[in-house]
């Protein structure tokens, strides 16, 4: 999670966005909070009172799904954060596999799936922590054609 905020965070103007945890929850409507992963929000940050415990105008949300959260982030929370009006687009990000999900919403008011995105984030911490990246990794050292290629190569530079 915390190598997507990163990721993310090179692509916004820290002075005019603040970016908040699952910490925050924030306000869908008089009876409704999410928590989602990740808020985005546009300065300044308006809250539903002194407290600052619920944020009302959150731009951006984020989820990354576990195999516990992968229903619910992908069929209950869309409609959860549809509804509140001051969200612009919503990326659910899976854990386990390359699989990026952006929903944006159109003028129209209605969100739209914009695009499924593999390895989105090129951020070399978070490629490297992949659990899809080390798996495709530790494969490709055990193919003994590679270490022979490897080892070709590196005897013939000694003649």
């Amino acid at each position: 999670m915390m190598n997507i905020a990163l990721a993310l965070g090179g692509l916004v103007n820290v002075l005019e966005y603040v970016f908040h945890s699952s910490n925050m929850r924030i306000r869908i409507d008089a009876n409704r909070y999410g928590y989602p992963d990740l808020s985005l929000v546009r300065v300044p940050e308006v809250y539903e009172d002194h407290r600052e415990l619920a944020l009302l105008n959150p731009i951006f949300v984020l989820e990354v799904t576990s195999p516990s959260s992968l229903m619910r982030d992908r069929v209950e929370k869309p409609d959860l954060y549809f509804a509140a009006t001051s969200i612009e687009a919503y990326l659910i990000v899976d854990q386990d596999r390359p699989r990026a999900d952006l929903y944006a919403r159109t003028r129209a008011g209605m969100f739209a799936r914009l695009a499924m995105l593999k390895l989105l984030f090129r951020c070399q911490c978070w490629i490297a922590n992949c659990r899809w990246r080390r798996s495709i990794a530790a494969s490709s050292l055990k193919r003994p054609r590679i270490a022979r290629a490897t080892s070709n190569r590196a005897g013939a530079s000694h003649r």
